[in-house]
């Protein structure tokens, strides 16, 4: 059993995603810190503060996400459907939906979302351009080993992988 008391957030202007550059918003990746067989290997939490304004661009993954609202009120589209969401809300997100969500609040909004993997694939459909990119298309799917990520081995952390897996059958 771990606990994880401070969290380690970064702007999501600094991490050169050129499809969702939000530099006043941060987000924390959290793994669970245990020794190596004594620890939860395929449970991932990110965290997030986003500012007044700021969304989290469309997009899929192939997994299922429960998703908690910590703090603020944002707007959450899943699918054709949009909902307001306010602090103490749980929004369960089914595998491939089509899902973003903006704070339409004049403070800081804070969301948990929580994977069963630690492997966490995203398909973004819609951008928040980094500067310069406003006119390309959403780059393509990629797999996040967030262990890898949180671990700082940023060569192992990212892979491309096909957009067919996005695909609803």
């Amino acid at each position: 059993m771990s606990v994880i008391n401070n969290f380690n957030f970064v702007s999501l202007g600094s991490l050169g995603d050129p499809d969702d550059y939000r530099p006043d918003s941060y987000i924390s990746f959290n793994v669970d810190p245990g020794e190596n067989g004594k620890r939860v290997e395929q449970m991932v939490v990110f965290r997030e503060r986003i500012a007044p304004g700021d969304q989290i661009p469309l997009h899929r993954h192939t997994m299922e996400e429960v998703m908690m609202v910590d703090k603020g009120v944002i707007q959450a589209r899943i699918g054709e459907n949009e909902h307001t969401a306010r602090e103490g809300s749980v929004i369960f997100i089914p595998g491939l939906a089509l899902h973003g969500f903006k704070n339409i609040g004049t403070e800081i909004a804070q969301i948990t979302a929580v994977f069963p993997s630690r492997h966490v694939d995203i398909c973004y459909e819609g951008r928040n351009p980094a500067p310069g990119t406003e006119n390309d298309a959403p780059q393509p799917p990629v797999n996040i080993d967030v262990r890898a990520l949180a671990e700082g081995d940023l060569k192992n952390a990212v892979e491309e992988v096909s957009k067919d897996r996005f695909e609803q059958k």
